[in-house]
């Protein structure tokens, strides 16, 4: 399956806990200082006055991060907007990757103590609603492709691939989750291995 703009999120474990104010200095000094990375990060946005909407983000030229407040509950997402037509094994791989690098730096801020992600949870969506409709026939190939890369992730076979939403008119996404809650650390260990 190829995608394109895919996008992934990571659920809080104690959502209620995080003051969402205090992470504006945060992404503003991760920003300065370069914490993503070779990523171009350009701003913080703060749309949390919109109901369920992106909430906090950091505005990047390839994509952005969001203290995303939409769906099944507060969590950190990570959004692909520039990038080519690819494998979906390359773009799970990317996103993934970069979201639980952001999880991992803000699990580490001791301004915020206590926040941590259930990664027995993400959340992916394909967002390019040209390369990939939101129907049967393409959500089959998206689970197939999850199942493949979530297995490796989590060195397991026990998860399962749920339909996000099927509107078609709403982007293809799917749920996946599993009874292995690792840490966001182990996890990045595995991609990078």
């Amino acid at each position: 399956m190829q995608v394109q703009q895919l996008s992934v999120k990571l659920f809080l474990s104690n959502g209620e806990l995080l003051d969402t104010d205090e992470l504006i200095p945060i992404f503003h000094r991760w920003i300065r200082e370069h914490k993503l990375g070779s990523e171009l990060v350009i701003d913080v946005a703060d749309y949390r006055h919109v109901p369920k909407g992106p909430g906090l983000m950091m505005v990047g030229h390839e994509g952005h991060y969001a203290m995303d407040e939409g769906g099944a509950g507060i969590g950190l997402s990570y959004s692909v907007k520039r990038d080519e037509v690819r494998s979906a094994q390359d773009a799970l791989k990317l996103v993934v990757q970069r979201a639980l690098n952001a999880c991992a730096l803000l699990e580490a801020e001791s301004s915020v103590s206590g926040v941590s992600f259930d990664t027995s949870t993400i959340q992916v969506q394909v967002m390019s609603r040209l390369v990939a409709s939101n129907d049967d026939a393409q959500f089959a190939l998206l689970e197939a492709e999850l199942t493949e890369f979530f297995s490796n992730l989590y060195g397991n076979e026990d998860l399962a691939v749920s339909h996000l939403d099927s509107d078609p008119r709403a982007p293809l996404g799917a749920t996946v989750t599993t009874d292995c809650n690792d840490s966001v650390a182990t996890l990045l260990e595995r991609l990078s291995a």
